[in-house]
């Protein structure tokens, strides 16, 4: 954001100035967190094909390693 409180658009970041690649990058994030990222680029519309580019829109670490089960 600008200080006026317009989008800025000129950011190095995709989801800058765009819901949907706002939504690739959320999702993103979530299969980052379950250590899933290279089913990624089967769903990835408009953050790039660069791994280097998609590599800096990740903010998480991954927290579950296999599958999760629900109780009952």
């Amino acid at each position: 954001m600008r200080r006026e409180a317009s989008v800025e658009t000129a950011s190095r970041y995709p989801a800058a100035n765009s819901v949907d690649r706002l939504v690739e990058t959320v999702v993103l994030n979530y299969m980052a967190l379950h250590d899933d990222i290279g089913a990624f680029t089967t769903l990835n519309q408009g953050l790039g094909s660069n791994p280097d580019d998609i590599d800096r829109q990740i903010a998480f670490q991954p927290i579950v390693n296999g599958q999760i089960i629900p109780p009952g």
